[in-house]
């Protein structure tokens, strides 16, 4: 059985957390991401890999993300939660091709942060070649 309560707070942080993304609110963004999260990006791309910390998470999407995907302009399509996870459907432009690209974020959610990212893509082909890995 969900608890309805803790699904709210889930929906809640995350609705706050890419409704600042989307007003270009960096500061509101990362206010609701634990200080020692875990994001981990699929192993296929070129930034792949797992990452600890807030400081990490700021540097990849600025540092590696950003020259792949235009993470200023997402769409979110819909965000679905449960408990302590919610996942959100995004779309982005890849910066390569501007095709926009599918994908989604699985976010845990503990004592009002995102304690945990999890990138799901539904086609990352230009983001796989961008990374030498063939399609």
């Amino acid at each position: 059985m969900t608890d309805h309560n803790l699904t709210g707070e889930t929906r809640r942080v995350v609705t706050e957390m890419y409704g600042a993304a989307l007003r270009g609110d960096l500061t509101g963004f990362f206010a609701h991401i634990d200080p020692e999260v875990v994001t981990h990006e699929p192993p296929f791309l070129p930034y792949g890999g797992s990452y600890s910390g807030l400081g990490s998470l700021m540097e990849l999407l600025g540092e590696q993300v950003i020259r792949h995907l235009d993470i200023t302009q997402p769409k979110i399509d819909r965000i679905v939660a449960e408990g302590e996870r919610a996942f959100t459907v995004i779309r982005l432009r890849c910066q390569a091709t501007g095709e926009e690209t599918l994908l989604a974020e699985e976010a845990v959610v503990r004592a009002g942060k995102v304690v945990e990212l999890r990138v799901f893509f539904f086609d990352a082909g230009s983001l796989i070649e961008q990374g030498g890995v063939p399609a």
